[in-house]
């Protein structure tokens, strides 16, 4: 399994775009392999991060299912609205959420 991240950038930032797009590209130019991204708490509780992330990967062609994206057990806590509306909506969209220890 690949692995990028973590990037404690927000995701409205260039470098928190770029380590996605590296991510996609990675996982592009690996079909076999499973790719597992890091997210940060500030990026998950981005508006429209879900969206920017889903049109990220469907833009390099790479199936969603092949993506995991690692959270911290702090998300389990947050009653933050965007953060768990985006959570439903990468699930949604094929990605793969995971505990990150």
């Amino acid at each position: 399994m690949a692995r990028i991240g973590p990037s404690p950038t927000t995701w409205s930032t260039p470098i928190g775009e770029r380590v996605a797009r590296q991510a996609a590209t990675i996982a592009a130019a690996a079909p076999h392999l499973f790719t597992a991204v890091d997210l940060s708490p500030v990026q998950r509780r981005q508006p429209h991060f879900a969206a920017d992330l889903t049109a990220i990967f469907a833009a390099a062609r790479v199936d969603p299912r092949r993506i995991e994206l690692e959270i911290t057990e702090s998300i389990l806590l947050e009653d933050g609205w965007a953060a768990r509306a985006n959570l439903t909506a990468l699930r949604r969209a094929g990605f793969r959420i995971a505990l990150d220890d």
